[in-house]
């Protein structure tokens, strides 16, 4: 992502402000991180309507993600080929959370991710933070999915990150 550098620790960074935690990617813009902090109670519902449309193909997907969410066009290409990989890999697990069978919500009453996320995470989630860089998690937003805050969620960004 343009004006976006990895650096391997906070110290090597020196005085460059982080943004995310991890390695960049194409969704390590302003624009994308601010997406990410403007929708982080929506943008799972959002996402998960837009998978649905996956069984028509990626097209519709992208199309209702431009509509409904607004990322750069190659940060949404991360979220296209995330859907599309849960579509080959999570769909049963996924519909039976859509369809009630399994407990509603992005969370079970334990607290535990719901099998629809955790298959997400688990088959198609490395490739597509090889691909976006940034995610909520990792730039330090607390979203609609509830996580272990101090073990899941970056803590290093710093303040004024968006004056590169």
């Amino acid at each position: 992502a343009t004006g976006a550098h990895t650096f391997k620790t906070k110290e090597e960074a020196g005085v460059q402000k982080v943004a995310h935690c991890g390695d960049c990617g194409e969704c390590s813009t302003v624009h994308d991180i601010d997406i990410y902090e403007a929708t982080k109670n929506t943008l799972t519902k959002t996402a998960t309507n837009c998978a649905l449309r996956s069984f028509l193909g990626s097209g519709l997907v992208r199309e209702c993600m431009d509509e409904n969410v607004g990322f750069t066009e190659n940060c949404n290409e991360c979220w296209i080929d995330n859907i599309m990989c849960d579509l080959q890999l999570c769909v049963f697990t996924c519909l039976k959370m859509k369809m009630g069978f399994m407990g509603k919500g992005n969370n079970g009453d334990d607290g535990e991710l719901n099998e629809c996320i955790m298959c997400d995470e688990r088959m198609c989630g490395p490739a597509f933070i090889e691909c976006a860089g940034a995610n909520r998690r990792r730039s330090g937003i607390i979203s609609d999915i509830e996580r272990d805050d101090e073990e899941e969620v970056c803590d290093e960004v710093d303040e004024g990150w968006r004056e590169w």
